[in-house]
């Protein structure tokens, strides 16, 4: 599933109502405050947080205006689903599509008997849909009760 909307269009904010509706909800937000100079990975499983992306922390790598601190990928790449867990991954996009970022933890769960959500920027969906060779619903920002009832339907065999 994808759930897709504009920058700051409500993303963030709709994975973290799932988690509040469903608190067994695992995978990694990317958490941000304005003036939005620094963001924040959240681990839904021990509520760990580390910095993703800075302004200010001088790194190699960078995307835009923000330098990313790969320790904090390598981190979540590290992340093991569990059978038929519902995981989300927040904030996939031009990163993950020049294989960086998340891709390796995205790759990964691709291959698990789990239920996965990704938030997409709109104008990433299509791009993040063909590098990784998928196929998935997609839900807008204001649909999380419809997102709901597609987790918790028993799947059909």
């Amino acid at each position: 599933m994808i759930i897709e909307g504009r920058k700051n269009g409500g993303k963030t904010t709709a994975a973290l109502e799932l988690k509040k509706a469903m608190p067994s909800l695992r995978g990694f937000l990317s958490l941000s405050e304005e003036p939005k100079d620094e963001i924040t990975l959240l681990d839904l499983d021990n509520g760990n947080r580390l910095p993703l992306m800075s302004r200010y922390f001088k790194r190699d790598d960078r995307i835009g205006c923000y330098f990313l601190v790969k320790e904090s990928f390598l981190y979540a790449s590290g992340f093991e689903a569990k059978e038929k867990d519902v995981v989300i991954i927040d904030e996939v996009g031009r990163l993950e599509c020049s294989d960086s970022g998340f891709s390796s933890l995205l790759c990964n769960l691709l291959k698990c008997d789990i239920t996965l959500i990704i938030t997409v920027r709109n104008e990433y969906v299509k791009d993040v849909l063909e590098h990784f060779c998928i196929e998935a619903e997609i839900f807008s920002v204001h649909q999380i009760d419809s997102i709901l009832e597609k987790i918790k339907k028993p799947q059909l065999l």
